[in-house]
């Protein structure tokens, strides 16, 4: 038998699987542009849809095809620099917090959740015929930031805690 204090290889063993280290700033400074960029698709599929079966009007997309071409660049063009602060303010979140945030629940929440917001705002603006303004478009894009940011922290799991000598115990 072993003296009692030296401990023994197989008594402590730590599978590499579970070791979750602190997220990285560069994690999330690339997840949260695409974030942003699946939101903007969303919205423009969800607006291209809205658009064929409302018989292609000409009040939404001027040019045709083209013109959802070019709605579907600038949203994923403007979806992803404002993912960029996204990215940034949930790393500095989940830091704080010692969390890790489920990337594909994440992504996942964001597609589903940017759904819900566009089939109602796309739906309005199509209802009246005239696009909403700027205020309006801000605030839906706030509550997606929101609701996302919210739950990407509700969902994230804690750290492993970090021992003084590298292993767990």
């Amino acid at each position: 038998m072993p003296p009692p204090d030296r401990k023994l290889d197989y008594a402590t063993p730590t599978p590499p699987s579970s070791d979750r280290s602190a997220p990285g700033c560069l994690g999330f400074l690339l997840v949260g542009p695409f974030t942003g960029l699946l939101v903007g698709a969303t919205k423009t599929a969800v607006a291209t849809a809205y658009w064929l079966v409302r018989g292609q009007p000409d009040f939404y997309v001027r040019d045709g095809w083209n013109g959802i071409w070019e709605h579907l660049t600038i949203m994923c063009v403007g979806g992803f620099v404002t993912g960029i602060a996204f990215g940034c303010a949930v790393w500095f979140v989940q830091a704080l917090l010692d969390r890790q945030s489920r990337i594909r629940l994440h992504l996942l929440a964001a597609v589903v959740l940017a759904t819900a917001v566009y089939v109602y705002a796309v739906g309005r603006e199509f209802r009246l015929r005239q696009l909403d303004g700027f205020q309006n478009v801000f605030r839906h894009e706030g509550y997606i930031i929101a609701i996302l940011g919210i739950a990407t922290i509700l969902f994230a799991r804690p750290l492993l805690p970090r021992p003084r000598d590298g292993r767990h115990s």
